[in-house]
């Protein structure tokens, strides 16, 4: 099994972690159109890979992952520009991440193609 295979099954986060991001993911800050191949997750309840979840552990941090912080730390974020294109790997979270600072009251520019 590869370490993409691994993390696209979720196997790099354990049970707890999945409940703690969970609800910074806001579905509904993507537009209907976008959403209509979105499932939830079958395995929140799987522990996943201690080697993997340790290793991954750096890149759930704010630095890289800033979609993952509570609305207080993302309330503190500069103005941003997001842009997001139509088959972009992560044009979701770009609507999510841009949906969560325009709510905590972050000045956003966002621009989809």
């Amino acid at each position: 099994k590869t370490v993409d295979k691994s993390i696209y099954a979720n196997n790099h986060t354990s049970v707890k972690q999945k409940k703690h991001y969970r609800k910074f993911i806001d579905w509904s800050l993507i537009p209907s159109k976008y959403r209509i191949k979105y499932q939830e997750p079958a395995n929140d309840d799987h522990e996943g890979d201690p080697n993997l979840i340790k290793e991954t552990k750096k890149a759930l941090g704010p630095e890289i992952s800033p979609l993952l912080v509570n609305d207080a730390q993302l309330a503190k974020s500069v103005p941003t520009y997001v842009l997001t294109v139509g088959h972009d790997r992560l044009r979701d979270e770009g609507f999510i991440y841009a949906g969560r600072l325009k709510r905590v009251g972050v000045k956003v520019v966002h621009n989809h193609y």
